[in-house]
């Protein structure tokens, strides 16, 4: 199996942005960071994830 390649959260946070998710007021504390949605039938949706390096395994590199 091949490995996944080492990523940023700067990175993971390009393809979000590009497609219309705007950071969430108040959702993204401490060392994650919230990005949200609002769909065309007003239906919300909310990606949370860590603010930080992400390991080949999925996991942060900060623990």
């Amino acid at each position: 199996m091949t490995k996944l390649p080492l990523i940023s959260s700067d990175d993971v946070i390009k393809k979000p942005k590009a497609a219309g998710f705007d950071y969430a007021p108040h959702r993204g504390k401490g060392s994650h960071v919230a990005l949200y949605k609002i769909g065309e039938t007003e239906t919300s949706c909310l990606l949370s994830f860590p603010d930080a390096t992400l390991s080949r395994e999925g996991h942060s590199s900060q623990s």
